[in-house]
């Protein structure tokens, strides 16, 4: 069975799914999948890479390469 007919024959279970309980066993274990998921694409920052980080965002802010507080705010009315 490929992968989008066993999520479809997932959702026809909960659909006629009425034990409250095992919901949220599935929901607490959707949620903890995600965030392990989520975590193994995170790679932290070496110190050299974050040094390197400071630099550049020190050296924009020395050269005037900056967006105002206020450029944002009027950007956001136009959303």
């Amino acid at each position: 069975m490929d992968l989008q007919t066993r999520k479809l024959t997932l959702i026809e279970r909960l659909i006629w799914l009425n034990d409250l309980t095992t919901l949220n066993k599935i929901d607490k274990l959707l949620d903890k999948s995600a965030k392990v998921n989520y975590e193994a694409r995170i790679k932290p920052m070496t110190n050299a890479e974050y040094k390197a980080r400071l630099d550049k965002a020190e050296d924009d802010f020395k050269k005037g390469n900056v967006t105002e507080q206020s450029d944002f705010e009027k950007e956001i009315l136009n959303w």
